[in-house]
């Protein structure tokens, strides 16, 4: 339940940072999500991130 009231099914694929800002040495990330074994959504980021995402890595307990 925690993990659905992300709302991660209505985050955009793909994450990037404003334009005009150059990031180089930055971080990438994704995230697949899964249902019995089947892909429901794929996410990823380059130096941008989700709204959600702090609490998503808690969830997790991801540093």
């Amino acid at each position: 339940m925690k993990f659905e009231s992300l709302g991660t099914h209505r985050w955009p694929a793909v994450f990037e940072e404003p334009e005009g800002v150059i990031t180089v040495d930055g971080t990438q990330w994704n995230l697949s999500v899964y249902v019995n074994g089947i892909l429901i959504h794929e996410h990823s980021g380059s130096n941008a991130y989700p709204a959600q995402w702090r609490q998503l890595t808690q969830l997790f307990c991801i540093s």
